[in-house]
């Protein structure tokens, strides 16, 4: 870079240019205490102070948050900033490099602004505080990749900034960079004195390269541009001249804009907005006279503080600058037409600006003779653009036309509006099924006061490809304003249909014609001649609004009315009549117009909808702002979001991001936990990519928020996590992960309706959607989370279903779509400035129209709330008559989950999950879950006359059992299963009625009367089998306990202690551990002497038929992969087994050699059964495949 005032210097400051370089600067340095006014000398400042440390950004994750760290050992590989600088005038470039490998990252401010304070210097929130991007061209960052030097450039926007600077600095050495300082001002003879200079030029919309197209081309061979210059009044002619000589061999061609204009952005960094492009064919054009070899540019400005960039063919190597540089004069009232005015460009509509390239020809109507429904191209006296995306139903598509004499506008043989099948320009055939508009088409334009005319048309369909033709006859263009030079391209506007005030047909706006304000609207047949608009609001004063109406609109109708608002009341404040309006007339038509007096007025219109013929698609004043969207119901509240760099902004600073501009539009708090990168799922195994599970829970906001944003799955796609299956829990899979987010959320923020947001369409673009090593595809991820979303069913929790082009028309995936609004041409994810406000509105629709259903919902009693430790967390609408179903609880969902219990129509019900519960229309209620704790609590023996076995107790919750069963029209009823151990394979280790019955299994089922204990919190009930087989003495028993709860619905289901039991017992062991409890002493438990002079708690009958159980006349066979088969006895006699296979014969002799003969054995336990045997020849013999089971 450099400035033109150094061109005395040229061969010294030439090796500077995109450098940085050692002007100044001495380490350490400290920050002075007050504010010094910036020194220039030839366009170098002078007197900047450089320190070691850094002015942390509004997201520094380091403590240092909007404030100065400052790093006072240095370093000379560290980040500096500036003293505050103070700079005298408006419109002054402050320009400086930052090597890319080391340049300022996202948590420092390139600029910030400060302020006093009672004496002290402050951070200026409010000013301009622009923080790093790394190596890319971003807001006021240029990246040169040949170089990889990042330029700065800020232009201030007032008198009197006050700032400081941050940059990286060189890193091995203690050098900063040069700070460069341009000017609007001009010396006595109304020259710019300094003017900042770069290598490169300003792309035309004609350029070859169509992803560099209105922008900047860093370093381009042979060009020079300037930093923005500011043209502070309407009416100020700019000019230079060039002459060919030299390194100057041509000028500056169709490929680049000698003049542009730059719109400040939210981030006062520069958005393009209109370019006068180069010709190089020695012809006049509205910007360029040509005299021999000397080439004059000029442009007039058409409204105050313009800001306009100079290129022009310097010679200049790639990436150098020239020797010199051309004189630049500006002249206030410097005459000459003003090109924006002849464009109809509207600054207040950059935004929707749209990039157009156009050629000669058009495009031939079907009463075209000789071109019917096709393009004509060259043909003369017409120009026709490339196709032109329409992204967005309902969108608004317009320019205006100047006009000429003769045949000044398109006829009847060219469509002015003619459709495309896609958006490849080679196409010549028109898609006779789309819009096809001609020229004599009343419905497609109206007629302007000074004879122009405004051609608009609404999209019907998401997505539509247009041409624009126009006639342009160089010798007869735009007499209407004494004008005789070549084409002017008019400005081409896309108005998102959010954006647009919506008409009404068939009614009017009454006023008094006497007394001003009228007495509201009146109704009247649908044949009515008049449209009126929803409110609307205007948001700042001096907004002028012009309508069309016939001549003859009634005296007692409000053309303009306006309104107050408390709540959702709109009260009438004044009304403008006919007779009081200010008009114009032109034909059979007036205009009217209305300034507005006061920010964020609401307004109503009112004309006669018979003036186009087409009542409710009527041309409306197009204004900036997101009219008729407005929802007071977002006013003033709170609101959170976490996400990835969707919020985070990725290459663009997080203020400006859709979430943020929206939080701005409605004074809302806001807190952003947008994080680059970061997926839902930890799949990863780490917290490298901050994954949302991990951080839910710290994120600011209240339980008086009340809205979430809660938006990921792009990352998932990335970093390859399964997706798992509805159901999930674990943070691994991404069903799981959005599981835990979400119970999170519906816990920490009870009040707020949370929206969830998935990642945009990307079918036809395969190289951001191709299918992941875990074969899924980005709309993989997308569908899950919708899937998961619509499987709740929790009117608290909604999709915003953005990879739907048809809820929000992102349509990243086509490449045209990505040159106006991604960050690069090649990115499929992230939305540069102008994108986000293009989606801000369809984003605002969407959330108006959720937060008016919910708040709609709470107002009429807030429907069925599912509340959780007193967190509303769930809700049910109820606007309409229906059935709900119960939904699961989301903080515990344990086992012990019975159903939802509360008051719903002043009836008590208790229902079960998946249920069903009947409303009427605006009914509301309150349930919440209700939990049965039981257990098993093991197993005694039971000794009870002629009943003697095994007791299984289980343990309930007291309290939670009484309170079911204190629910009207609720039956509680409680019992035991039992079975033999080894049944449980073959149940699929489930004991269960379910398991029982489908296996056909013989099993004990013992209902429970009384308690068998009852303690202060709990109780305990028994089920127990007796009179066991002596041969199964040692056979393990398993045994479960129930409840079976009727709901009030009618319906059943049994809850059960443990469906697989932990554990199993025999009687023998049960009899054996009670027959040897013994104590040395007489206590209130070992009441009774034993023959051993001990004590036990049994009574001599009670041992006696323990006793009877530890039988050694059981041989008990077991195997293992180890140790085979063994058997055993309590005798303790030796046992040896061995297996004949080819016989099926399992044969047990006595280790001793003693023959083992009938009687010895009453029976034999194997495999957990007992079985049948036979003895012969001294062995039990046992066919150890096929035995009969005894119970």
């Amino acid at each position: 870079m450099k400035t033109s005032k150094n061109c005395k210097r040229a061969t010294l400051f030439l090796a500077a240019v995109l450098l940085l370089t050692s002007v100044f600067a001495v380490f350490p340095a400290f920050a002075a205490t007050d504010a010094t006014e910036i020194a220039v000398t030839d366009g170098v400042a002078t007197n900047v102070v450089w320190n070691y440390g850094y002015v942390g950004s509004s997201v520094n994750p380091y403590g240092n948050a909007n404030k100065i760290f400052n790093n006072s050992k240095g370093s000379t590989d560290a980040y500096r900033y500036s003293d505050i600088l103070t700079i005298p005038h408006a419109g002054t470039s402050i320009s400086f490099s930052d090597p890319a490998k080391k340049s300022m990252s996202v948590n420092a401010y390139i600029i910030s602004s400060w302020k006093q304070v009672n004496g002290a210097w402050v951070l200026d929130t409010d000013g301009t505080n622009i923080a790093g991007v790394g190596p890319k061209t971003s807001g006021i960052a240029v990246y040169n990749s040949t170089t990889e030097i990042v330029t700065y450039t800020y232009t201030t926007q007032k008198d009197n900034e006050h700032i400081r600077l941050g940059c990286y600095g060189t890193p091995g050495s203690t050098v900063c960079p040069t700070v460069y300082v341009g000017n609007s001002e001009t010396n006595a003879d109304g020259v710019l004195e300094n003017i900042v200079w770069f290598p490169g030029y300003i792309a035309s919309s004609s350029h070859g390269t169509v992803n560099i197209r209105d922008t900047i081309a860093v370093g381009g061979s042979g060009y020079t541009y300037s930093a923005p210059i500011l043209l502070k009044k309407a009416g100020t002619k700019i000019s230079f001249k060039v002459t060919k000589g030299g390194a100057i061999t041509k000028f500056a061609s169709l490929n680049a804009y000698v003049f542009s204009v730059w719109e400040r952005n939210h981030d006062n960094s520069f958005l393009f907005g209109y370019g006068c492009p180069g010709n190089d064919q020695g012809k006049n054009t509205a910007w360029q006279t040509v005299d021999g070899d000397t080439y004059e540019y000029f442009y007039t400005s058409s409204y105050d503080n313009e800001y306009v960039r100079i290129s022009y063919f310097s010679g200049a190597a790639s990436n150098a600058l020239p020797s010199t540089f051309p004189t630049v004069t500006l002249t206030e009232n410097g005459g000459g037409d003003a090109t924006l005015a002849r464009a109809y460009y509207d600054p207040a509509l950059v935004l929707s600006a749209r990039t157009v390239t156009w050629n000669a020809g058009y495009v031939g109507s079907s009463a075209n003779t000789g071109s019917t429904n096709k393009l004509n191209k060259g043909a003369g006296g017409y120009k026709y653009t490339d196709i032109i995306p329409v992204w967005g139903k309902g969108s608004l598509l317009m320019f205006t036309d100047i006009g000429g004499t003769g045949n000044e506008f398109a006829s009847g043989s060219a469509y002015v509006f003619s459709s495309f099948a896609s958006e490849d320009n080679s196409l010549i055939n028109v898609d006779t099924t789309g819009t096809n508009l001609a020229g004599n088409n009343t419905s497609c334009y109206v007629v302007n006061p000074d004879g122009s005319r405004t051609y608009y048309y609404y999209t019907t369909k998401d997505v539509e490809y247009i041409r624009i033709s126009m006639r342009s006859d160089s010798a007869n263009y735009g007499t209407i304003n004494k004008v005789s030079t070549s084409f002017i391209a008019p400005a081409v506007y896309v108005i998102s249909s959010a954006n647009l005030v919506k008409w009404n047909a068939g009614s009017y706006i009454m006023g008094n014609p006497n007394a001003g304000w009228g007495n509201g609207l009146y109704s009247t047949n649908p044949n009515a001649d008049y449209t009126y608009t929803d409110y609307f609001t205007v948001p700042k004063a001096g907004t002028t609004i012009s309508i069309p109406a016939k001549s003859n609109v009634s005296a007692n109708i409000a053309v303009f009315s306006t309104y107050d608002k408390n709540g959702d009341t709109y009260t009438g404040v004044s009304a403008l009549m006919p007779a009081k309006a200010s008009y114009t007339t032109f034909g059979s038509t007036r205009h009217y117009t209305y300034t507005t007096t006061r920010d964020n007025e609401i307004l109503r219109l009112c004309t006669n909808s018979k003036y186009t013929g087409t009542a409710g698609n009527y041309f409306l004043p197009v204004l900036t702002s997101t009219l008729g969207t407005y929802s007071s119901l977002f006013a003033g509240k709170e609101m959170t979001i976490i996400g990835d760099s969707y919020f985070a902004g990725n290459g663009i600073d997080k203020n400006f991001v859709w979430p943020k501009l929206f939080a701005d539009l409605y004074g809302m708090t806001f807190y952003n936990q947008g994080i680059n990168g970061s997926a839902i799922s930890d799949s990863s195994g780490d917290n490298k990519y901050n994954p949302m599970v991990n951080r839910w829970n710290k994120m600011q906001g209240s339980e008086n928020t009340a809205l979430v944003l809660f938006e990921g799955g792009r990352n998932d796609y990335n970093q390859k996590t399964p997706i798992g299956e509805l159901g999930d829990t674990t943070t691994k899979t991404f069903y799981g992960a959005i599981d835990t987010v979400m119970k999170g959320l519906l816990q920490k923020f009870p009040n707020a309706l949370i929206v969830c947001l998935n990642p945009w369409q990307l079918e036809r673009y395969p190289s951001y959607n191709n299918a992941n090593s875990a074969g899924h595809t980005s709309n993989d991820y997308a569908a899950a989370f919708r899937n998961y979303v619509a499987s709740l069913g929790n009117d608290r929790v909604v999709m915003l279903d953005t990879n739907n082009t048809g809820t929000v028309p992102v349509f990243i995936q086509d490449a045209s779509f990505r040159r106006a609004y991604a960050q690069t041409p090649a990115d499929g994810s992230h939305m540069n400035i102008k994108g986000m406000n293009f989606i801000l509105p369809f984003f605002e629709q969407r959330l108006a129209e959720f937060m008016t259903g919910y708040t709609a919902m709470q107002n009429a009693g807030g429907g069925i709330v599912f509340s959780e430790n007193g967190k509303p967390v769930q809700v049910k609408n109820t606007a309409e008559a229906g059935e709900i179903t119960i939904p699961a609880p989301y903080i515990e969902t344990t086992d012990a989950l019975i159903g939802w219990s509360g008051t719903v129509g002043g009836k008590e019900v208790l229902l079960p999950v998946g249920g069903k519960l009947t409303v009427a229309a605006g009914e509301s209620g309150t349930l919440t879950p209700k939990y049965l704790h039981m257990s098993s609590a093991g197993n005694t023996i039971r000794l009870i006359t002629n009943s003697n076995g095994i007791r299984f107790l289980t343990e309930v919750n007291l309290a939670e059992y009484e309170a079911l069963a204190n629910i009207p029209g609720v039956t509680l009823s409680r019992g035991t299963l039992i079975v033999p151990e080894f049944y449980l394979s073959s149940l699929g280790n489930e004991l269960t009625f379910d398991s029982l019955t489908a296996n056909a299994k013989k099993h004990l089922h013992i209902k429970a009367g009384a308690w068998y204990q009852q303690n202060a919190d709990s109780a305990l009930f028994a089920g127990s089998i007796a009179n066991i087989y002596e041969d199964h003495y040692t056979l393990a028993y398993v045994g479960t306990g129930y409840i079976t709860v009727t709901f009030t619905d009618g319906s059943e289901i049994t809850f059960y202690a443990a469906k697989t039991p932990a554990t199993s017992v025999t009687v023998n062991a049960l009899a054996e551990t009670a027959y040897r409890d013994r104590n040395e002493a007489r206590t209130e438990v070992y009441q009774y002497e034993t023959e051993d002079g001990n004590y036990s708690p049994y009574t001599a009958k009670q041992r006696e038929v323990l006793a009877g159980y530890l039988t050694s006349k059981v041989l008990t066979i077991t195997e293992d992969a180890t140790n085979g088969f063994t058997a055993s006895a309590k005798s303790g006699v030796q046992f040896t087994v061995t297996v004949e296979t080819d016989k099926d014969l399992l044969f047990v002799r006595r280790t001793d050699g003693i023959a083992i003969t009938e009687g010895d054995f009453d029976g034999v336990y194997f495999r957990g059964t007992s079985v049948q045997f036979t003895v012969a020849d001294g062995a039990i013999r046992i066919h150890y495949t096929e035995y009969t089971e005894r119970y």
